[in-house]
């Protein structure tokens, strides 16, 4: 039986050890999990313009589509045609309580709407929160998620590219950009829309042994910021983990 795995509402998903049986596998962790109802092998590394990650159905229903329920929201998703990952839910949780009341929030990548939702469903007192995804299919089950969680009148889709972002009214006072490499690639646009003394989440990978090394050099290279707390989200790669630095931007 394998160790690691993701339950993404009824769908477990996994990665084949190079002398697994396929299977075999998926027939253990439907007997361990009874509420699964389908069971992937991932099949490649995320890749093209939307980070999917290719999956193959080894058992149970056909179906790639699902409800996702994580502290207290529920998200439907397709984890087929769109990227989506459950280990990011601590880290939902811990941005969640770090936004203040009156805050304008931009979540950018935002996927489904799984940082958006859970903000909106542990601060209710939020301003907006403004949601930015380029995936048209992931823009769809975002839209569908704010309905389903009644959260209309606090979230704002917006279905654009970072780099050409323009239906913004105001200014940030914090954005979240939960991708995990190209971080730098993003950061000046990140910048350009987020309020003086705002709050940048700002996302990286590094070594086990120097986790925060790699982004911290990066930042050296720009005036104005200050790091305000930095923490491990979760083991990336054998060896590598992803980290976040909470940025106060000046």
């Amino acid at each position: 039986m394998i160790h690691s795995y993701d339950i993404i509402g009824d769908i477990a998903v996994f990665e084949l050890p190079k002398k697994g049986n396929a299977k075999k596998i998926a027939k253990e962790i439907m007997k361990s999990h009874q509420n699964v109802k389908t069971v992937c092998v991932r099949t490649g590394k995320h890749s093209g313009k939307y980070r999917i990650r290719p999956i193959k159905v080894v058992a149970g229903r056909k179906s790639t589509e699902t409800i996702h329920k994580e502290s207290g929201v529920s998200m439907k998703l397709n984890i087929a045609k769109m990227y989506f990952t459950p280990r990011y839910s601590h880290e939902r949780e811990i941005i969640a309580s770090q936004v203040k009341p009156g805050e304008t929030v931009g979540v950018f990548f935002a996927g489904v709407g799984p940082f958006a939702l859970v903000i909106f469903k542990k601060q209710p007192k939020v301003k907006e929160i403004y949601a930015v995804e380029l995936n048209p299919v992931a823009y769809k089950y975002l839209e569908e998620n704010i309905r389903i969680n009644r959260a209309g009148e606090k979230i704002i889709p917006i279905k654009a590219d970072v780099k050409k972002l323009k239906d913004v009214p105001e200014l940030f006072d914090r954005i979240i950009a939960p991708i995990p490499k190209h971080m730098e690639e993003f950061f000046p646009y990140c910048i350009k829309y987020l309020k003086k003394g705002g709050i940048l989440h700002y996302y990286s990978l590094g070594p086990e042994e120097r986790p925060y090394e790699q982004a911290e050099e990066f930042l050296k290279k720009h005036r104005g910021i200050k790091i305000v707390q930095k923490r491990v989200v979760r083991p990336y790669a054998p060896g590598i983990v992803q980290v976040c630095l909470d940025l106060r931007i000046f």
